[in-house]
């Protein structure tokens, strides 16, 4: 029932949107045989924010009901870790909820390689069923995820002495930078036939680089080889203090002209 959001502060939601039935899923304790007490019940045990680019910001929504007869006091929240890449838009501080009332909390996360994909947000409150409640929060991971156009290039036969040159565009279709750019060459034509100089070390989510790539044929015959662009992963594995690689692999090949030169 959470969404994403791009709310920035706290709104009421009427409780009388909401069907009796649903009120009795949110919490089955609530209702006539509650008494003259508060009675928490939220929307969701955990939130899921959405997956977004590095340095931008994904939040939910988390609404706190009030099913009870007596005021609802929320006495402490916060987030743990309590780092700036969790924030909370909404209450910080005690607050009260009247009865039938609810309240509307905004969960937010910037995306970054040191923002944890995990969180908590603890509330304690005067229900004395539930006087303290957690609830689970996350994110998925950033990661670059590059394309080339062409998948492969064939230069077909070039004269010897002369150099083709073809060009491949390299897209980041991913949600995090590709750092720490390099060419991986591999096959036993790769390290004279062929050529390529990056003109960058990282490109951006939605980023694009034009790659050229020689080719020099040194002997008789059809050559073939592979280019591997290689990069660090924009964020590492939860907890792993490690950081992913990626790659992605370009297959080469070309042959000699053995017409005699023009």
């Amino acid at each position: 029932m959470h969404r994403p959001s791009t709310l920035l502060t706290a709104r009421l939601r009427p409780l009388a949107l909401l069907a009796p039935l649903q009120l009795l899923f949110l919490a089955p304790g609530c209702g006539p045989l509650a008494g003259q007490r508060p009675c928490l019940a939220l929307d969701a045990e955990a939130l899921h924010l959405p997956a977004v680019a590095e340095g931008l910001s994904a939040s939910a929504e988390l609404t706190l009901y009030n099913l009870g007869a007596t005021e609802l006091r929320i006495s402490h929240l916060r987030l743990e870790p309590t780092i700036s890449a969790w924030s909370l838009d909404g209450p910080t501080t005690a607050f009260g909820i009247g009865a039938d009332g609810a309240q509307v909390l905004t969960v937010r996360r910037t995306a970054s390689l040191a923002a944890p994909r995990q969180a908590r947000l603890l509330l304690e409150s005067n229900d004395p069923d539930r006087p303290a409640v957690t609830v689970m929060l996350d994110a998925p991971g950033s990661s670059a995820n590059l394309g080339a156009s062409p998948a492969r290039l064939d230069f077909g036969a070039v004269k010897s002495g002369q150099t083709g040159v073809n060009s491949v565009r390299i897209v980041n279709l991913g949600t995090a930078a590709a750092r720490a750019l390099e060419l991986v060459w591999s096959g036993q034509d790769a390290t004279g036939d062929f050529g390529a100089t990056l003109p960058l070390d990282t490109l951006a989510p939605a980023g694009t680089l034009v790659l050229q790539v020689s080719y020099s044929p040194r002997g008789g015959g059809s050559d073939q080889a592979t280019l591997t662009l290689r990069w660090q992963e924009g964020e590492a594995a939860p907890g792993s203090g490690q950081v992913a690689y990626g790659s992605l692999a370009l297959p080469l090949s070309g042959q000699q002209d053995l017409k005699a030169p023009d």
